[in-house]
């Protein structure tokens, strides 16, 4: 008999998957961007017993929330424990180790969902059938080691793949046609983020003809959504930060008439008429259907994706379809080549659209965050800024690469050969795309200074003129009208200080007005 497989690592060598849990764990300790860190602490509202006023608290506290309830409460709940060992008090969070052990625990979730999404990754390929002869696809161990998802969980310490997770729950109740439980799972979905919406419409016109029938499906699917707004719609900061952020991103499709606007215009003309031909196609097969359902969410995404202002985190709901549509693929090995480049463009474009946020400064937010100095090199010092086009360009034809390939294959189905992903070229690509944010990462934060100093006149400045500040001195300044005074203590520990770093929050939006910066003593005195 043979002997039973691992679910993720079945065939690999015990020396790479001690690199890949290496490799992952060196990501957990290193990184975090603000937003994991913003959300947890949010969330202890809901520990302290502020569940009615949760959105007016935290906007004193925090600036705002720009969620639904439902994201603050799994991680209020998955803080209970530190809540029941004292550690969520003012006083320990101001202690590293706590802060430490606060920020690690935070990141778990995220990374059991992760690990949750990889087994149902692995049932939904069992119910998918292999069109080509070239090996398995290997579905869930594709998605394990996809450069940008384990950048999106273990690097950025991004939370949508909690929703990615119920998402792929009622995409696998899809294929079974339950129906039912198909659309409550989506519903639950679209609670974590609105976009979950963009994949489940399509879906549903795909498989239902019906009109009564689609504005039931749409129905529950907005149900669990509804609730909560209605639930909350006393609270006017609710109402004002709710889909704040949702609209900003929206409203950078109508920018004006310029070329890119008419550009993104046409991307979601394309989307609704996607929508209308799923609406009236009938598949000839139960196989061409299952086909039709993994290529669906690919579009949908790809084409939103390209029509707002993405969020880095955001493209980790679409890698799952990838690794699943390895099952209609022939060449296997160009797709595996195409996620390194399409790892290098996102990369080079996340590094240099937000400088000193998603890049080395995430070290000083993560778990051993108190371990690092500033670094004296930004990544964006590294990737030249005028490459960003082109790699924009290359990371759009990735989002809709594996469509572009199925169909070329089709066209050219008498020249084109089945070519097999091995295990070695799994693990490179696994290797190789993570590098490509790692490895310029340390150079800029451990670059000796003087070398530094060739590649960024400045380089000095980042790392020896920053004043130590306490912890309430990380919020980044929320919204300010009518001269609102912001106050940032901060603590010199040395002589020779030139820069003190005030964080603002434009959201990767421009923002227009005047900011007056006074430095006082702490008596109140003016320096």
């Amino acid at each position: 008999m043979e002997p039973k497989k691992t679910m993720l690592w079945g065939g690999f060598e015990p020396w790479s998957r001690f690199i890949y849990f290496f490799v992952l764990a060196l990501c957990f300790l290193l990184f975090q961007q603000g937003d994991l860190a913003h959300t947890t602490a949010s969330s202890y509202a809901y520990l302290h017993q502020h569940f009615f006023d949760f959105y007016e608290y935290n906007k004193k506290l925090w600036g705002g929330n720009d969620y639904l309830p439902i994201i603050y409460i799994f991680f209020a709940l998955w803080n209970v424990p530190l809540l029941l060992a004292g550690l969520l008090t003012p006083e320990k969070m101001q202690v590293p180790v706590v802060a430490a052990i606060s920020i690690a625990w935070a990141k778990l979730l995220p990374v059991l969902f992760f690990f949750g999404s990889v087994k149902v990754i692995r049932n939904i390929a069992e119910l998918i059938p292999e069109e080509t002869d070239n090996g398995k696809a290997k579905a869930a161990a594709l998605f394990a080691t996809a450069p940008i998802a384990v950048f999106a969980v273990f690097i950025f310490s991004g939370y949508d793949v909690i929703g990615l997770f119920f998402t792929l729950l009622g995409f696998y109740y899809y294929l079974k046609k339950d129906y039912k439980r198909f659309s409550w799972f989506f519903s639950v979905a679209i609670c974590f983020k609105y976009f979950a919406l963009c994949m489940y419409v399509p879906l549903v016109l795909l498989v239902e003809k019906k009109i009564l029938n689609v504005v039931k499906f749409m129905l529950i699917g907005l149900l669990l959504t509804g609730v909560q707004i209605i639930a909350y719609s006393g609270s006017a900061v609710f109402r004002q930060s709710c889909f704040h952020l949702a609209l900003g991103k929206a409203t950078t499709v109508f920018d004006g008439g310029s070329l890119l606007s008419i550009l993104k215009m046409c991307f979601v003309l394309a989307y609704v008429l996607g929508c209308c031909y799923l609406y009236v196609k009938k598949c000839a097969s139960d196989h061409e259907w299952k086909r039709m359902a993994v290529c669906t969410p690919i579009a949908a995404y790809g084409l939103f994706f390209s029509s707002v202002s993405w969020h880095p985190q955001w493209l980790i709901t679409v890698m799952p379809f990838f690794c699943l549509a390895y099952h209609y693929v022939k060449n296997k090995r160009l797709f595996a080549y195409m996620d390194l480049l399409g790892m290098l463009a996102f990369v080079w474009i996340c590094v240099n659209a937000w400088p000193n946020n998603v890049d080395v400064s995430m070290l000083s937010h993560g778990v051993l965050g108190a371990c690092f100095r500033p670094p004296p090199l930004l990544m964006s010092d590294l990737m030249c800024i005028g490459l960003v086009p082109v790699f924009a360009v290359i990371l759009k034809i990735y989002l809709i690469f594996p469509i572009l390939l199925i169909f070329g294959e089709w066209f050219f189905s008498e020249t084109s050969r089945p070519r097999k992903v091995g295990n070695g070229l799994l693990f490179a690509r696994f290797c190789l795309g993570t590098s490509f944010f790692l490895i310029p990462a340390l150079l800029c934060a451990f670059l000796p200074l003087p070398l530094a100093s060739k590649l960024r006149a400045g380089a000095h400045v980042l790392r020896q003129n920053t004043a130590e500040r306490p912890g309430a001195a990380e919020l980044a300044i929320g919204e300010s009208v009518n001269r609102q005074r912001e106050i940032r203590p901060f603590t010199a520990t040395s002589n020779g200080r030139s820069a003190v770093p005030v964080r603002f929050a434009p959201y990767a939006r421009q923002k227009e007005g005047a900011v007056t910066c006074e430095r006082e003593t702490a008596t109140g005195t003016g320096i």
